[in-house]
């Protein structure tokens, strides 16, 4: 199986963004997001 397909199972809502922006606003597009550790310890 091939490693596009392999991922594509697991990662179903996954985007690739292949835009060039810098460190800072590549932070604030994701700082709305569940973190992934929160997340984590709630399981628990």
């Amino acid at each position: 199986m091939e490693r596009a397909e392999v991922l594509d199972d697991y990662f179903t809502d996954i985007t690739v963004v292949e835009e060039d922006i810098d460190e800072a606003t590549g932070w604030q597009r994701i700082d709305d997001l569940p973190g992934l550790w929160e997340q984590a310890f709630e399981e628990v």
